[in-house]
């Protein structure tokens, strides 16, 4: 099942065989170094050449459940690969794919390498310049960590407050809010 504020993920496949691994084998890799922070999302969305899906335009085709990941070597991931066998890499795990009728295409021609999301845009997007912030009519999402009372009731008690509650810390990464755990202290 997923909620309106699931988070997607949308990652660009420019190979044939990176998407065979994701469909068949129910993985894909992601570079730590273009995501330092981790992946945080509960699904990833597959933006895919026309080349690599085989169809007239690329575009988002479908979609797959995150389900684990795991940070590994990347000789360990294709140990028959042998460029850069050392940089570390995540391994999503992914289950439930589900394809998209129609495709979110991208007429804009908007390049980029990630993009950050939720399910209910991506359900309702037209194409791919919908899941962003820049879209019309986005609607922020970032919650408060403290209610509008505890703000006004005085800097010491809405401190300890924080204290009682998890720590979060917003992140902006590729124009749109992540939410991580805070550092243990």
């Amino acid at each position: 099942m997923s909620w309106p504020e699931d988070r997607v993920l949308v990652v660009a496949i420019t190979r044939r065989s990176d998407l065979r691994r994701a469909r068949e084998e129910g993985w894909y890799r992601i570079p730590v170094a273009r995501m330092p922070r981790g992946v945080a999302a509960e699904h990833l969305a597959f933006f895919t050449g026309a080349r690599v899906i085989g169809r007239e335009k690329g575009g988002i085709y479908a979609s797959a459940r995150v389900t684990g990941v795991e940070l590994l070597r990347r000789r360990d991931l294709l140990p028959l690969e042998w460029q850069r066998a050392n940089d570390l890499y995540y391994r999503v795990q992914l289950e439930d794919w589900r394809w998209r009728e129609p495709p979110l295409l991208n007429p804009e021609r908007r390049a980029f390498a990630f993009i950050h999301s939720t399910w209910d845009r991506y359900c309702q997007a037209r194409r791919i310049s919908d899941l962003t912030r820049r879209a019309p009519g986005f609607v922020p999402r970032e919650r408060p960590l403290m209610s509008a009372a505890a703000h006004s009731s005085g800097r010491a008690e809405s401190e300890s407050r924080l204290r009682r509650r998890p720590a979060v810390r917003q992140f902006l990464m590729d124009d749109d809010s992540v939410a991580l755990p805070a550092p243990a202290r």
